[in-house]
């Protein structure tokens, strides 16, 4: 997978919305709504529905 990028800032707003820090996650894909999350320590992978 490709290597995760930085939040923008209207990202970032609705990460935090949704309870998650949004400076340990990077944004590794972005597809049909949904946008799939890679945690910056642990690697973990998370799909969350992006805002409409």
């Amino acid at each position: 997978m490709k290597q995760g990028k930085r939040l923008s800032r209207n990202q970032r707003q609705h990460l935090a919305a949704l309870g998650f820090n949004p400076f340990e996650w990077l944004l590794c894909k972005q597809a049909n709504g949904i946008w799939i999350l890679e945690h910056t320590r642990t690697l973990e992978l998370k799909e969350i529905e992006a805002p409409r």
